[in-house]
Order: structure tokens, then sequence, then C-alpha cells
């Protein structure tokens, strides 16, 4: 055992060519930033928008609500 054989090189790729769609033949890996981003904000609209919603309840129990609206922070 010996040599270079042992041992595999790493082959570094643009993370924008990671990032292109499957159909093209790419890996497709999601931007993790963006799709973080999408997905917060898509929670958070939920929470406002549906007030029977579970994490409404958690976040006014916890926080409070004045005026209809969650209170984060001091006021």
């Amino acid at each position: 055992m010996g040599g270079c054989e042992d041992f595999r090189k790493l082959s570094w790729i643009k993370w924008d060519i990671v990032c292109l769609e499957r159909e093209n033949g790419d890996l497709g890996v999601r931007r993790l930033k963006e799709f973080n981003l999408s997905l917060v904000g898509k929670w958070a609209w939920r929470v406002l928008e549906k007030r029977d919603n579970l994490w409404y309840k958690v976040l006014s129990a916890k926080h409070g609500e004045q005026g209809g609206r969650l209170c984060f922070g001091r006021v």
C-alpha cells in the first residue's frame, strides 16, 4: 500500500455550476441561503394571515398581542 493511487483527489467545481438545474445535466443543488429565506418568508406570511394557526397562538402566548398584532421586543 503506497503511492498516490490510495487517495482520491477532490474535483473543485464552481458553486454556480453545482446549483444549475438537473434538466441541464447538472447536480440541481438548491442555493440554501435563498431557499431558507423564502421558507422563512412563507412561514411569516402564514403566521400573520392565519390567526388560528398554531404558531400564531404560540407566539401570541409567549410575546403577547397588542391591538391585534403580535408584540416582539420591549414596548
